[in-house]
C-alpha cells in the first residue's frame, strides 16, 4: 500500500472516531469524557451508581476495589451508558445516609430540615474548594473561604442545639419544658461535681477497697489511743475535791479536739473540690461564651 494511501485510511479512522466521540458527547449531554483522575470529582455519581445499580456501598469497600469500580463507572460513564441525571451531576445533598451506608444513624431531636441544612453546607464548602481548585487561587484564599463556609456549619450547630423552647409552644408545654431542661440541668451539675469528686478522690474497689478500709480503721483506732488523756492515778481515784470534774472536763477537751481535726479535714477536702468545680464551671463558661461570639460575627 501506498504512502498516500496509508495516510488517507489513518484520516478516515480518525474522522470516524471524531463522529463517534461526538456522538458520546451528545448522549452524554455535553458532558465530556472522565478519567480515573476524576475519581473526586466525581464522588457523588460514582457512590449513587454503586447503590442504585451494583447494590454496593462505597463504605464497604478498601482502596483498592473502589478504583476498580471506578473504573468500570468511567466506561459506563464515556459510553453514554448512565442516564441523564449522572451527566447533570449530583451534589453530596441529594444523597442520603441510605444510599452512602448500610449504618442507621439514630439522631435524637434532629429534623430533616435541620440534616438537609447541615449537607447543604458540607456542600457549599466542598464546591467552594473545587472552585477554587479550578480557578487558581492561592492558599490565603482557600482557607479563608473554607473558615467563612466552616463558620456557616459552626452557628448552624450552635443554633440548633441551643435550649431553647419553641416558639410554638403553649404555656403549659413550656411550663414542662423548662422544668425539664432545669432538671437535666441540675442532673449535669451534680455528675460534673461528682466526676470531680471521684478525680480527686477516686474510689477504690476489689482488694484495694478492703485494705484502705482496713488502714482507715487502724488509723482511727490509733488515733483514739494518741488522744486519750492520760491521768496520774491519785487524780483518778480523786484524791481531791474536784478530781471527778476535772477529769470529765479534760475528756471533753479531747472530744473536742478529735472532732476539729475531722472537722479541719472534712472542710479542707470540700474546699478543694469546690476549686476544682468552680474551675471546671469557668472554663465551660468561657468555651461557650466564644461559640457565642463566633456565631454572633457570622450572623454580622
Amino acid at each position: 500500500m501506498s504512502e498516500h494511501g496509508s495516510r488517507h485510511k489513518e484520516s478516515k479512522k480518525r474522522s470516524r472516531n471524531d463522529d463517534e466521540d461526538s456522538e458520546h458527547a451528545d448522549s452524554r449531554f455535553g458532558q465530556p469524557k472522565i478519567t480515573a483522575d476524576d475519581y473526586f470529582k466525581k464522588s457523588s455519581e460514582f457512590r449513587l451508581w454503586l447503590k442504585e445499580k451494583e447494590d454496593l456501598y462505597f463504605t464497604e469497600l478498601d482502596a483498592s476495589n473502589a478504583r476498580k469500580w471506578f473504573d468500570k463507572f468511567v466506561k459506563k460513564w464515556n459510553r453514554s451508558k448512565l442516564s441523564e441525571r449522572y451527566y447533570r451531576g449530583i451534589a453530596s445533598t441529594e444523597l442520603h445516609s441510605s444510599d452512602q451506608t448500610r449504618y442507621k444513624w439514630k439522631l435524637k431531636n434532629v429534623d430533616e430540615d435541620q440534616l438537609m441544612s447541615a449537607r447543604d453546607s458540607v456542600d457549599d464548602m466542598t464546591q467552594s474548594t473545587k472552585y477554587l481548585n479550578n480557578t487558581g487561587g492561592d492558599g490565603s484564599n482557600r482557607d479563608d473561604t473554607s473558615k467563612r463556609v466552616m463558620g456557616k456549619f459552626l452557628a448552624f450547630q450552635i443554633h440548633e442545639t441551643s435550649y431553647k423552647p419553641n416558639e410554638d409552644m403553649d404555656d403549659e408545654d413550656r411550663l414542662r419544658y423548662e422544668k425539664g431542661m432545669a432538671k437535666k440541668a441540675k442532673k449535669s451539675e451534680q455528675s460534673t461535681h461528682q466526676a470531680v469528686l471521684d478525680e480527686i478522690a477516686p474510689k477504690a474497689t476489689g482488694r484495694d477497697a478492703i485494705l484502705d478500709k482496713k488502714k482507715s480503721i487502724t488509723a482511727y483506732h490509733r488515733q483514739e489511743k494518741d488522744t486519750d488523756p492520760e491521768f496520774k492515778e491519785e487524780f483518778l481515784m480523786g484524791s481531791t475535791s474536784s478530781s471527778f470534774q476535772a477529769a470529765v472536763a479534760e475528756r471533753e477537751r479531747a472530744r473536742q479536739r478529735r472532732d476539729g481535726s475531722r472537722q479541719t479535714k472534712t472542710e479542707e477536702k470540700a474546699a478543694v473540690a469546690q476549686h476544682a468545680v468552680s474551675a471546671y464551671r469557668q472554663k465551660e463558661d468561657a468555651t461557650i461564651a466564644m461559640l457565642k461570639a463566633m456565631a454572633e460575627n457570622i450572623r454580622k
